[in-house]
């Protein structure tokens, strides 16, 4: 059966072990390479042809090349001729000159077919071979992983045209299962590598062609069953040199060249070393390698961490225990994997956030960048945004009609619902008008005609309230009559045996005739009687003697606009002390009413007691004339008469005698 891997094994110094990850440099085994056995470790792997290469092979014996046996049947002139001879694939050879461990190092060198095949070979099977690989120069790559030559040929003319590019290169890798290509490597444990350090030489045949060395980080997928390149780097700069000289290859994980793919640490490494690395590959170019060693550089560390944070943003600062060039931030929601977030990169020891979720915990990883791509450990932190004191009201307006006005706004975010406060402008918000509205309008009605009002509307968060906005507005002046004056006429009044006025009559006239009028009259300080007529006159009913009134009026016209309200006040008429005014014996019971009427509590508090020198009948009644208590008789001065007031305000107490009626104010609170 044909075998696909071309493998020569170097010293596995494997079973030694490895540093972990607390170290700071890891010798990679066998780093000269100057071990060969047959033994699991290193392999030289040569692209040179898709021949089929048998199941056999020959392991050099010193410094000898690599052969492989080949037993083919070519036709030539007519002729089947049987080649069976040992095919040398590397043209390697060992160096001792020199070498820094003191040792020896392996020189890997490019060739053509022609360069390795017995000219008596080549001329028999020139004609047999395809002119791409008679003409065609290979290079030899030395890799810490056995390389399947079958199925990394197709990948070749990739590999070899991007060697200038690590990123191509590890994209290309990162998209495969590297199983497929490569079997081992360097198992790393806990070990994570920073740069990969060694000595060279390099001979090139033609000027300006380079030898190369690429790392690949490798990481097992248990989710998938496979290896995947998780990073890696590059160097293509080892040129001519006649000395060993020192060359660094830096490692970056794929996430730090593209934070589209997770952050993983590689838990191995395949080193390849390439003998010629340009586009035009020449015949006897050839590199040397010894003293491989990995390395962990530590960068400084964040040592502290401070936040601010606001509803929607936050500002944070921190600092490093050394001088770095800058830092590397990530963020996201709380409990986010790293590798998945907002990936930034900031120069100095401080960031601002914006546009945030409200009353949200975020986790913060940062680390410090060094020098040659260093990079230190992440550190992560946490901080939680205030909670938003809810939306916030960002426009207010009002168009406002005779007696109503359509209030309208919107918001930073949609809020539960929504709080109108209203109120004359002057007087204190707080005693105005709440109303909640679920909406972001809202119709005030019943307001006053050409009159200046605050309105105040805040958002609704369940317990949580956004902050007011105020607007005035000023409604439009009323389209109803307007009343333009008022008279009350007392020219009829007379006294009542009761001694109330009567006969005092109110009229008005108006800028035209409405579909009907209100009304509103009583003693001033005191609730208003209302009422509706369509009449411009209005009798006024029994009122107390020697008392400040109020009477107002407005127009009522069609669908319910109403004009302004105008009052009137007047006074009504004191009771005469003169005979001729009134009758003689009820004045004579009015001047010596101190004695003939005791009233106790008076202001009273609910209840109210009447004491009488002489027989009579008492009753009580409102300003309105109506009865609240209704006749009763008195008949001794010995049993006093408690009436009970279920209401404040000013009553009249009247007493009714075989000489006449008198009236008294009893006052409720």
């Amino acid at each position: 059966m044909a075998k696909k891997s071309f493998i020569l094994f170097l010293s596995a110094l494997l079973a030694y072990g490895f540093s972990n990850a607390q170290s700071n440099s890891m010798a990679v085994p066998s780093g000269s390479f100057e071990q060969w056995t047959s033994h699991p470790g290193y392999s030289v792997t040569v692209i040179i042809m898709p021949v089929s290469v048998y199941g056999s092979f020959s392991t050099p014996t010193g410094w000898d090349y690599l052969t492989y046996p080949v037993n083919e049947s070519v036709s030539l002139m007519g002729m089947n001729i049987n080649i069976n001879t040992n095919l040398p694939l590397v043209k390697a050879s060992q160096l001792t000159g020199s070498v820094p461990d003191g040792s020896s190092a392996v020189k890997l060198e490019t060739f053509m077919l022609s360069d390795i095949i017995s000219s008596t070979v080549y001329s028999v099977a020139a004609s047999s071979i395809d002119t791409m690989l008679t003409n065609t120069v290979y290079p030899s790559i030395l890799s810490t992983g056995t390389m399947d030559i079958d199925h990394f040929i197709p990948l070749m003319n990739t590999f070899m045209d991007n060697m200038d590019s690590v990123e191509t290169l590890l994209s290309t890798f990162a998209a495969l299962d590297v199983n497929y290509y490569f079997n081992g490597g360097i198992a790393l444990g806990d070990f994570v590598p920073s740069r990969l350090t060694g000595s060279y030489k390099y001979h090139s045949a033609v000027s300006g062609d380079n030898g190369g060395v690429l790392l690949l980080g490798t990481r097992y997928n248990s989710t998938l069953g496979r290896r995947e390149v998780v990073g890696g780097g590059a160097n293509i700069d080892l040129t001519d040199t006649s000395d060993y000289t020192p060359f660094t290859v830096g490692y970056m994980s794929l996430h730090d060249i593209d934070n589209s793919y997770p952050l993983q640490t590689p838990d191995s490494l395949i080193i390849m070393l390439v003998s010629s690395a340009s586009l035009d590959r020449q015949q006897g170019s050839w590199l040397a390698v010894d003293n491989l060693a990995l390395w962990h550089d530590p960068c400084a560390s964040v040592a502290s961490f401070s936040a601010v944070p606001d509803i929607h943003e936050a500002t944070i600062a921190w600092s490093a225990n050394a001088s770095v060039n800058g830092y590397e931030l990530e963020y996201g929601p709380a409990g986010f994997t790293l590798g998945n977030g907002t990936l930034l990169t900031v120069s100095d020891g401080s960031y601002a956030f914006t546009g945030l979720d409200a009353n949200t915990q975020y986790d913060v990883y940062i680390r410090t960048m060094c020098n040659n791509g260093i990079r230190g450990d992440w550190a992560s932190f946490s901080f939680t945004t205030l909670q938003d004191t809810c939306a916030s009201i960002l426009t207010l307006s009002a168009d406002p009609d005779i007696h109503e006005a359509v209030i309208s706004w919107n918001a930073s975010s949609q809020p539960d619902g929504f709080e109108v406060l209203y109120c004359l402008t002057g007087e204190n918000p707080f005693d105005g008008i709440w109303q909640p509205v679920g909406g972001n309008s809202y119709t005030l009605t019943g307001l006053d005609a050409n009159t200046q009002y605050d309105v105040y509307v805040r958002s609704v968060c369940g317990f949580i309230y956004g902050s007011w906005a105020g607007v005035q507005l000023l409604t439009l002046p009323d389209t109803c009559a307007r009343i333009l004056s008022i008279t009350v006429d007392s020219s009829a009044a007379s006294f009542t045996t009761d001694s109330l006025v009567v006969g005092y009559v109110a009229y008005w006239n108006s800028s035209f005739e409405p579909q009907s009028w209100e009304v509103e009259y009583g003693l001033q300080g005191s609730a208003l009687t209302s009422l509706t007529d369509s009449s411009s006159t209005l009798s006024l009913p029994p009122l107390l003697p020697d008392s400040r009134y109020e009477l107002r009026v407005r127009a009522l016209c069609a669908d319910s606009i109403y004009g302004d309200w105008l009052s009137a006040e007047f006074h009504t008429m004191v009771i005469p002390a003169d005979t001729t005014a009134a009758d003689t014996t009820t004045q004579a019971i009015i001047q010596s009413s101190n004695q003939a009427i005791n009233i106790y509590p008076n202001p009273s508090h609910g209840s109210v007691t009447i004491e009488l020198s002489v027989p009579a009948t008492v009753s009580v009644l409102d300003l309105m004339g109506r009865t609240v208590v209704p006749p009763t008789p008195f008949t001794s001065h010995l049993s006093p008469l408690t009436f009970h007031l279920s209401s404040s305000g000013v009553f009249l107490l009247q007493v009714v005698t075989p000489e006449g009626t008198i009236a008294r104010k009893i006052v409720n609170r």
